[in-house]
């Protein structure tokens, strides 16, 4: 028999480092693809030219928010598939 894993870890998990949770139940395969959406979210972010951002800066905080939400929506997902893989064990 698998170990249980925790629900709530792997929402702490996924909320601090977007990806982890999903590493934490064991969908490898989900880390990858969050990895790659947040690392390009952050250089979409931190580094555009100066000049991109004074002209942007609204878009700046569109993208925070965009941000935010999808580590809370991911946050959940995870609870949720360490929930299944506990009901599969």
């Amino acid at each position: 028999m698998k170990t249980q894993k925790n629900p709530w870890i792997a929402a702490i998990l996924n909320l601090v480092l977007p990806g982890v949770g999903y590493l934490y139940v064991g969908k490898k395969h989900i880390f990858v693809s969050i990895g790659f959406l947040t690392t390009n979210l952050f250089w979409i972010l931190f580094a555009t030219p100066i000049e991109i951002k004074d002209l942007a800066i609204v878009n700046k905080y569109i993208t925070m928010f965009i941000i935010a939400l999808s580590l809370i929506v991911f946050a959940f997902d995870a609870y949720k598939d360490s929930v299944e893989v506990n009901a599969q064990n």
